[in-house]
């Protein structure tokens, strides 16, 4: 290896940690609680109308449920708020854009 590829080697090492370095003081300074736009698109056309989905499909297995799960209040609250009322909030309350 000559003297000037040496030199070029050092000086391309030196550019990359910079941009590496720079690149992580800006992710360190961005708001991670404000969602970005293709989050805010991907959960308007892909995980809303999933967990809609779910949601439906939660109230349908509660019902059929329900016969065998009515004798008892603890457990019938439970299938309630795991099948349909979880579902329902994450599709309908939750910010756009925010997966939490």
């Amino acid at each position: 290896m000559g003297n000037r590829t040496k030199k070029h080697l050092v000086i391309a090492v030196l550019a990359l940690f910079m941009i590496v370095s720079s690149s992580t003081f800006a992710l360190a300074e961005k708001d991670f609680n404000q969602p970005s736009y293709p989050s805010m698109v991907a959960d308007l056309l892909v995980i809303r109308p999933l967990s809609l989905v779910s949601t439906a499909f939660g109230s349908v297995i509660f019902l059929g449920a329900l016969p065998f799960n009515i004798h008892s209040k603890e457990r019938c609250e439970k299938a309630e708020k795991k099948l349909i009322k979880e579902p329902a909030a994450y599709t309908f309350t939750r910010p756009l854009g925010s997966f939490k």
